[in-house]
């Protein structure tokens, strides 16, 4: 079974090779964008049982260094759809779209991964919508947790959510 961990390194799929490429001194941040499509894992503890998560997204964004070249933060805008399933039922969200922040400190240590805008947007069978919104700092996350609930903003309708895959 795959954690959470796994969500955060497919959201930074992109960035590994640009985050140590050699920036030049005079050129500003350094432009990269990425795609995947695929699963990212089962995660149990969202719902009574466990749910299969797979992602479709499109990333854009910036690989910040200071004048010593040390990373000093990563920025990306993300276009996703979701798919979910559970007891042989699926959910698939509408497209959305969220930002993504990484800041490191001065060794390089990533301190934070802030993911700030819409983290679902799914019409669920009953009509109702499930939209939970607002910041949330991946980086309390690396031992597992819930984050679809952001730190800030709306849950939504998680008890809905989970009706629409239960047995």
């Amino acid at each position: 079974m795959l954690s959470l961990k796994r969500l955060v390194s497919v959201l930074a799929l992109g960035l590994s090779t640009a985050t140590f490429a050699s920036p030049a001194a005079a050129d500003g941040p350094t432009r990269v964008s990425f795609e995947y499509k695929g699963p990212v894992g089962e995660f149990p503890g969202w719902c009574a049982f466990p749910l299969v998560y797979a992602v479709d997204l499109r990333a854009t964004g910036q690989i910040f260094f200071d004048k010593s070249q040390a990373l000093t933060r990563i920025q990306f805008h993300v276009n996703q759809t979701d798919t979910f399933t559970a007891n042989g039922k699926t959910l698939v969200s509408e497209p959305y779209t969220f930002n993504i922040q990484q800041l490191f400190d001065s060794n390089g240590n990533q301190t934070h991964f802030y993911v700030s805008g819409i983290v679902e947007n799914i019409r669920l069978p009953d009509g109702s919508l499930f939209k939970p919104a607002g910041r949330k700092d991946f980086q309390t996350l690396l031992g597992g947790g819930f984050f679809l609930a952001p730190d800030v903003g709306n849950a939504s309708n998680l008890a809905a959510f989970c009706a629409a895959l239960a047995p």
